[in-house]
């Protein structure tokens, strides 16, 4: 073997050393979202998918993830670090995403001091200001306008991913945004095949790295299939509307041959879980 193929060999088995020892240190997000995914999930390596309606909800479930996973372990939360892709410039993080950080912030001291004195409660919910921006802190955000900025992001989130141990979510808002501008006469390509090949893409990330991706599709793109495999996603979240009370909408979700559904109402501190209706 000639020196300049060896000294190849030796990096590459380098570079994977070193991802593996980096995965090892990964916070797991494990019982992320009891409300409606099972309390073992979402495990490292698996992927969540939240499809939906327009006004259905998608784009505020992650935010929801997203606040668990950043806030501090000792307020409740994971403390972790975010990579977030926005496609489609529905991500607005410098207004709803904090309000949501807040509520679960002082939902976990209310319940830490639960008493009805004005001031247990004022000392319960001290600094939270300071907690939301250091919460903030753990995400790296990116806005991409083509599909060539999104694969090129998603080259970037490799060497991200590599050096940066505290990453455990990875986010996608939406999947198929650059469907229609990747399609044409000469290169035609369905629905499904496009989303498999985008899913295929999060999946060689969270199998190297042992970080969990999420993302979202509108109701209409692809098939509305639940079946989950190596090429989709491990959990298939299905947000619907309902038709009584009108300000309801159902959360199902779909796994391993089982299913779960929840109601849900959304107001200005994101996502009020109803009781269960599996």
């Amino acid at each position: 073997m000639s020196g300049e193929k060896k000294f190849k060999l030796d990096t590459e088995c380098g570079i994977n050393l070193y991802t593996r020892l980096q995965s090892k240190k990964r916070a797991t997000i494990e019982n992320l979202s009891p409300e409606i995914i099972p309390s073992y999930g979402p495990r490292p390596g698996e992927i969540v998918e939240i499809s939906g309606e327009s006004g259905t909800g998608k784009t505020i479930h992650l935010m929801e993830l997203i606040a668990r996973t950043i806030i501090p372990v000792e307020f409740g939360g994971k403390g972790a670090s975010v990579i977030v892709i926005d496609t489609n410039s529905n991500f607005h993080v410098p207004f709803l995403l904090p309000k949501i950080i807040e509520k679960h912030l002082i939902h976990h001291r209310t319940l830490a001091c639960p008493s009805t004195d004005t001031e247990d409660l004022q000392a319960a919910t001290h600094n939270i200001a300071d907690i939301v921006l250091e919460s903030m802190q753990r995400i790296t955000f990116f806005k991409c306008f083509s599909g060539t900025e999104y694969k090129l992001i998603l080259l970037y989130c490799t060497n991200h991913l590599t050096a940066n141990a505290s990453i455990s979510l990875l986010v996608v808002d939406s999947i198929a945004t650059f469907y229609w501008s990747e399609f044409t006469d000469e290169k035609p390509i369905r629905m499904d095949m496009y989303l498999q090949q985008r899913v295929q893409e999060l999946r060689q990330l969270t199998n190297e790295f042992k970080v969990v991706a999420t993302y979202t599709r509108p109701a209409e793109f692809g098939s509305t299939s639940t079946v989950t495999s190596e090429q989709h996603a491990d959990y298939k979240i299905q947000l619907k509307h309902t038709k009584t009370p009108k300000q309801w909408r159902e959360a199902r979700n779909y796994y391993s041959n089982q299913q779960s559904s929840r109601p849900f109402s959304i107001n200005s501190f994101g996502i009020q879980w109803l009781s269960s209706t599996s």
